[in-house]
């Protein structure tokens, strides 16, 4: 094995060790935000339909909810 042949090889391992966990930890993203909860929030009279993510427990992307009266 020539010193050549060594460096593509360690050059692509060093690429597949990045590029794995970045798809992976992009992969982690989207099924954390793909699997949101949504909470009702009410603020006086008026109501919030709002997601909690694993990422983002926090209310986020709330929507003012219209009720229908009876």
């Amino acid at each position: 094995m020539s010193r050549n042949d060594k460096a593509e090889t360690l050059a692509f391992a060093a690429v597949v060790l990045f590029f794995v966990p970045f798809f992976a930890l992009v992969a982690y993203f989207g099924w954390a935000e793909a699997t949101a909860d949504t909470i009702i929030l009410r603020d006086g009279s008026r109501s919030y339909a709002c997601q909690t993510s694993r990422i983002t427990p926090a209310p986020h992307n709330c929507k003012p909810v219209k009720e229908k009266r009876s």
